[in-house]
């Protein structure tokens, strides 16, 4: 049953926007030149806003779309 809510839950992350663009927490790191629990951080913080994790464990991989660099990039260039 677990494994089948896993699917279901990536089936409607691929759905929210076909035309938006994710990436890993890796990727903004490597994006930004910050470390990853920088990255995690700024999910925490709420400064990357449609984040989320792509499964229910803790492991388990989080995405960010692109609207949320798009939405940290104009607070980064505000300060």
């Amino acid at each position: 049953m677990l494994h089948m809510q896993h699917l279901q839950r990536n089936q409607e992350i691929a759905m929210k926007d076909e035309k938006q663009e994710y990436f890993s927490m890796v990727d903004v790191a490597k994006r930004y030149d910050v470390d990853k629990s920088t990255v995690s951080r700024w999910i925490k913080d709420g400064f990357l806003p449609g984040s989320e994790k792509k499964g229910p464990y803790p492991n388990s991989p989080t995405v960010i779309p692109q609207s949320a660099l798009d939405h940290l990039d104009k607070v980064r260039e505000a300060n």
